[in-house]
This record gives C-alpha cells, structure tokens and sequence, in this order.
C-alpha cells in the first residue's frame, strides 16, 4: 500500500520536514516495520561489487571500470536478473540507429539504457565487508563520486558535494522493490547536507515512483519502504539518534576504511589511497577488527547494524558499538569496554537481562536478547534495531551468541 507518490523537490533533509509534517497520512517507519538501511558511496576508481543476500549467499558479482577512459562491466553468475546493471561504454547510451534511448527509470539518474542494465557514466559499485541486516533482500549499492572524500578523520569520512549514491533492493527470486538516493548538496555535515529519496518500483521492474511518507508491504512482499523523513534515524551524523546535539561527522554509512579494508572487490581502502580518493591515507593494517575469526564476526555484526546510533562521542545509551581503527586487541575496543561486564541497571524494557554482555552466559547478555526482539520502536520496547527490520537476523544474533561463549565466565 504507497501511501504516497508525490515527487519530491531536492531540498535538504531539514528543510523537507516541515513539508512531511503538514502531509495527514502517517510514515510507515512509525511502527518499525520500514527498512531505513544504509546508503553508502565509493570513488571512481574500477570496482568490483558481490551483491548479497544478508545471509552473505553470492547472487551476482558485478565489475566496473569507470573513470578517465571508457567505461565497461560484467555480469555473471546472475541468479537474480534486475539489479546487476553494466556500466556504459564512455557514456554511450544509444541506439544503433543514432536515435537516444530513453533511461530506464530516469528520476534514479542511475542507468543510461531503457532496460535498467547499463548504469549511466561515472557510476560504480562497491561492496562493504560488514552488512547490514535487511530481512534477507538482496541489495546492491552504487555511488558517483565527483571527487576524493576527506578521510582525515579514519573513522567518519566526509564526502564532497555533488557525491550521490544508490541503494536498490530487490527479492531473491529478482523482484525489484526500491532504490534509494541520496546527494551531498553543501559542504556541512550530517543529514542537513543531504537529498534523500526513495523510490518504488512498478511490478514490470521498468520505471519507478518517489514515495515521501513510506510504503507498505511492496509489491506484495514484506518489505516496507521508509519515510523520508525516517532517514535520519540513521544516516544522523552523529546528532539525535547518538545521544542529541548537532551532526559531527557525514551522513553516509558504511563505506569507511574498516568497511572497505577487504579484498572481494577491485575496490579497497588501499586502492582508493593509491588512487588518489583519499586525503589522507589510512594504514590497511590499522582498519581492521582485532581477535580471532569469531570475535570478527560478531563485533562486525554490531558494528554494521548497531554502531550508526551506538557510537561517536554520545553514542544512544552511552554504550559504544562501532569499532574505531587503530586497535590491537579485541579488549581494546569500544565495544568490548562498553559492554563486557557492564550491569545495564534500571531499564524501562520489561525482562531484559542483567548485563550488556556478559562473559560466557548468553542468558544474562541483553545485546543478542534484544537482537531476538521485533516489537516495534515505542518506548519500553525491546527490539534492536528499533526500526528498518521486521525479522530478525538469526546468523548475526548467533555470531554474537558464539563470542560471548567464547569469553572468559563473568
């Protein structure tokens, strides 16, 4: 059910509000059930991009080449047939007869050919090695990057203006339900800096509608499109959702040296270093989650659906999720500090366990309980994340089950 079409201007995400506000129907977010996951963005640099299901089963792998010379990629392996797109041959989007041919969906600005599998020049796709949970979609993401992204802070990269990047999700069996946009549109930080919009696709998987106030249950699947105005809640900044004050650092998620800090695609924190993408170097063997392949794993898992509002300097609930680079040792992180050991004390969520985490005993650790829970976002609720999943993540919630048994008995 699209509870609307309008289309929306390209206004920052501050200024969209008081427009949203004075719109009667209500933002499907409201209930939890919308899916406001992360849009993340990469250079101009040849790439290589696996998109995934969130169970990590290989769907398509998808090579781009783009930038100063022409432009080529291939699609193999496709079991779903919509959403690996090639890129254009040096911005050649026409017909062999000399007419133009139409864009596929051209409010996305994300394909030059009328069949929605050529991506327009300069665009790419990237894959980060953490993902974020989105009920089993299949997601593939896709950026253009006018110019290098100011890495001088490891941790929070800030992106250039006119950067704008895409995010589109379809089902298993190739069903195209939405893609999201966004675009940097002033040198500030956080999500005032930022255009978002989302997009619904018709059932012929050919052309789109902006939807502003949320969709419900897409094309007859489960998925739920979010409100606009919902995007915040996690492309933040740093502002609200970590614990209140002004945005400090960008609004784009997961594409950061930790996420890039892999070999899967062509493109990785050391290539975008070599290529002149960033302003300053990260050191590859900095950006890395220490400790064994278990304590990877789940500190991974927390990292991607937990550190957007759990991290930062005010990090929601004053508990650290996002690992920061530069550490040797898993009891150095923020996430270990944060919760290993650590009583949660008086909680408005009704039988919640004892501890944060607590060392060898899953049955008094709140993190993989609360991980367990879909009961919406209202308040004393118990479900993380609070919104943007209406399933939850059994492979996350047992990876981090597997650390804590791994850990010495608190």
């Amino acid at each position: 059910m699209r509870h609307d079409t309008l289309q929306p201007q390209r206004l920052p995400y501050r200024l969209l509000l008081p427009v949203l506000g004075m719109l009667s129907v209500p933002a499907c977010g409201d209930d939890g059930g919308s899916d406001a996951a992360d849009s993340t963005g990469a250079g101009s640099t040849g790439m290589t991009s696996t998109p995934t299901t969130d169970d990590s089963t290989t769907v398509t792998t998808t090579t781009s080449t783009t930038g100063q010379g022409s432009t080529s990629q291939d699609t193999t392996g496709v079991e779903s047939s919509t959403g690996g797109a090639e890129s254009s041959e040096g911005g050649d989007s026409s017909s062999s007869t000399g007419d133009e041919v139409e864009a596929c969906a051209p409010e996305l600005g994300l394909y030059a050919n009328d069949d929605c599998t050529t991506l327009a020049d300069g665009i790419d796709a990237y894959e980060p090695q953490y993902k974020l949970w989105s009920d089993g979609l299949v997601k593939f993401r896709y950026v253009s990057l006018p110019d290098a992204i100011d890495s001088s802070d490891a941790d929070y990269w800030s992106f250039p203006v006119g950067t704008v990047l895409w995010k589109h999700f379809e089902t298993t069996g190739g069903l195209r339900v939405e893609t999201r946009r966004i675009e940097k549109v002033s040198d500030d930080v956080g999500p005032d800096a930022w255009v978002f919009e989302t997009f619904e696709w018709n059932e012929a998987g050919d052309a789109v509608e902006a939807v502003v106030n949320g969709s419900e249950n897409v094309l007859g699947t489960d998925h739920d499109i979010p409100a606009v105005a919902d995007c915040a809640e996690c492309h933040n900044g740093g502002e609200d959702g970590m614990g209140g004050g002004g945005a400090t650092h960008d609004a784009v998620l997961g594409f950061s040296a930790l996420q890039l800090n892999h070999e899967d695609t062509d493109v990785t924190l050391a290539s975008l270093s070599d290529d002149g993408l960033l302003s300053a170097a990260v050191p590859v063997a900095a950006a890395v989650i220490p400790g064994d392949a278990t304590a990877e794993a789940a500190l991974g898992v927390m990292h991607a659906n937990c550190g957007h509002c759990h991290g930062g300097d005010t990090p929601s609930g004053g508990m650290r999720l996002f690992v920061t680079v530069g550490h040797d040792a898993v009891t150095e992180t923020p996430t270990y500090i944060d919760t290993v050991g650590v009583e949660i004390g008086m909680s408005p969520v009704v039988g919640i366990p004892d501890y944060r985490i607590l060392g060898g005993s899953v049955a008094d650790s709140a993190v993989p309980w609360r991980m367990g829970q879909r009961d919406g976002d209202g308040m004393g609720a118990a479900q993380m994340p609070p919104l943007a999943t209406e399933d939850v993540d059994d492979d996350g919630v047992a990876a981090v089950e597997a650390w804590i048994n791994s850990l010495p008995a608190g």
